[in-house]
């Protein structure tokens, strides 16, 4: 795991004003970084059937959550703004607070802000039956809604202020303007880094069946442990139904799970599991056809 990576938590919980984050364009923001997580809980609306309808997050829980989502060894997430970027949003946006559970982007639909986020949290939430997994996370001095608006396209998620949020709110069209006539190779940077790993998260979750999700996840960390918990809230299922997969791959060889924590041990077994539910994927379209 990169040395940014595994700082995830620790910046999510205290912040850390003097650290220095490589842009998506290649160079240093100095911006500081505050904590989402200045409260002693957390609530996320839940949509399964068996599940409480809002879940109580701890600071440490949103933490692991963020750390699973955001794939290692990037030194930062595409939404992470630059000190000109930050200033643009500060001069014209719209300050507001929202509370938590509050919809800021609606999936399927043209976003008509971008949003930057101040403090709180921000979640980018998929749909997969009665499921809506968390795809990504937008946190202090990062953006949500900004690449559809980039892209021309509709937003592929839903996103959910999770937290307490304090939002900095700009029209989409003066923010596709400022794209245009400032930011166009930097956006662009940033939109192929959002297909490339936002993309093959979605790709997962909607393609390969809940074993293989959990597979692809511990793939993508599988240079560390993961907590199992936040396996669960990512993809927004019981800790039951985690502990059902994660036993099948500790008996299959795959993984060593001790104390809540997984630890990938081979790895060609877990693509199996990735490939397996691709073709069970592939085999029930067939049969609805």
């Amino acid at each position: 795991m990169s040395r940014a990576a595994s700082r995830i938590p620790e910046l999510v919980r205290t912040g850390d004003p003097g650290t220095s984050w490589v842009s998506a364009a290649g160079t240093l923001s100095e911006a500081p970084r505050t904590s989402p997580a200045d409260a002693t809980s957390r609530t996320l609306p839940r949509t399964t059937g068996d599940r409480r309808s809002h879940a109580t997050w701890s600071p440490d829980r949103l933490a692991a959550a963020v750390s699973v989502s955001r794939a290692p060894r990037t030194a930062t997430p595409f939404n992470d703004l630059l000190s000109d970027e930050l200033d643009f949003f500060n001069t014209i946006g719209a300050h507001h607070d929202v509370d938590h559970g509050e919809l800021l982007v609606r999936r399927g639909e043209q976003a008509r802000d971008v949003h930057l986020v101040d403090r709180g949290a921000v979640a980018e939430i998929s749909g997969v039956g009665d499921r809506r997994p968390i795809a990504a996370f937008a946190l202090p001095n990062e953006v949500c809604g900004a690449i559809p608006v980039v892209l021309h396209e509709a937003a592929g998620w839903d996103c959910v202020a999770i937290t307490p949020t304090s939002l900095v709110t700009v029209q989409a069209d003066r923010f596709h303007a400022a794209v245009r006539d400032w930011w166009a190779d930097r956006w662009a940077t940033r939109a192929l880094w959002w297909l490339a790993e936002f993309g093959a998260r979605a790709t997962a979750v909607d393609d390969i069946g809940l074993a293989g999700e959990v597979a692809a996840l511990l793939l993508r960390h599988r240079d560390g442990p993961i907590e199992s918990s936040a396996l669960a809230d990512v993809l927004d299922v019981t800790e039951g139904m985690i502990e059902r997969v994660l036993g099948d791959f500790r008996r299959a060889g795959a993984i060593r799970l001790t104390g809540g924590r997984v630890s990938v041990v081979r790895v060609e077994r877990l693509h199996g599991a990735v490939t397996a539910g691709r073709r069970l994927d592939t085999r029930l379209a067939r049969r609805r056809d």
